[in-house]
């Protein structure tokens, strides 16, 4: 069964969340990565608006 939750900018719970991710027993899902550049953003901002991304949009800097 899969949960949800949602956290406010709190240190503790930030904490908690980084400590389950170390652990393994929380993965982020990312479905699509853009370059960190006007078109990127772009895309990435486009996909967003479709409400179809299967997992996290992210922005890569590298």
């Amino acid at each position: 069964m899969a949960k949800s939750i949602w956290l406010a900018p709190n240190g503790d719970q930030l904490q908690a969340f980084a400590d389950l991710m170390a652990a393994g027993k929380v993965k982020a899902i990312v479905g699509a990565t853009f370059p960190f550049s006007a078109q990127g953003v772009y895309d990435a901002h486009a996909l967003s608006e479709t409400h179809h991304a299967k997992g996290k949009i992210v922005i890569s800097f590298k």
